[in-house]
């Protein structure tokens, strides 16, 4: 059994028309900076406005409220993977662009279980990491089917060679449930 990540292999998607989003909404991009983060885990590594300096240029972007685009596509995607994403409340997903040179530090996600991934443009790629920060296991992500990722059990991270643009749902129930699914 992968812990890594899981092909959902069931849903496909048109990458065109999210591409044709993504070409639309471009423009409403903004720089991402998360809030303070005060952790002594290596794996944690801030990235506000007063700390991005040392831990590098980060170019990376966000577009979120998608729902506001009533984009058919998005909302299928969210319909579909509805089980795997499951909230009380409506799950948004998010556009995130990583530009050429960004690199995605090695870290486990704390404030999530799991994401999905679903490329739009450029690499296509993660990284898993054992305690010794080498690679264990590396991944091309489908540009036919979503991708769904162990972000909390395992160190990951991405090293960006052009620039990359995905959807992105998070997932928060444990991942022997989404296994399953």
């Amino acid at each position: 059994m992968n812990t890594y990540y899981k092909e959902l292999k069931n849903i496909t998607y048109d990458i065109k028309a999210l591409q044709d989003l993504y070409k639309d909404v471009e423009h409403l991009a903004i720089n991402y900076f998360e809030k303070h983060l005060e952790s002594d885990s290596p794996y944690a590594k801030c990235a506000c406005k007063k700390c991005a300096g040392k831990v590098g240029d980060h170019k990376h972007r966000f577009i979120r409220r998608l729902e506001r685009f009533d984009n058919p596509e998005v909302n299928r995607l969210t319909d579909l993977l509805s089980e795997y994403t499951k909230l009380d409340i409506p799950n948004k997903p998010v556009i995130w662009i990583y530009e050429e040179g960004f690199v995605l530090p090695l870290h486990k996600d704390y404030a999530r279980d799991s994401s999905i991934i679903i490329p739009i443009l450029g690499d296509s790629h993660i990284d898993f990491f054992d305690d010794e920060d080498a690679v264990i296991e590396h991944h091309e992500y489908s540009k036919v089917h979503p991708t769904i990722v162990n972000a909390r059990e395992h160190n990951h991270g991405v090293t960006n060679t052009s620039t990359r643009v995905f959807l992105n749902y998070n997932c928060y129930q444990p991942w022997s449930d989404i296994i399953n699914i």
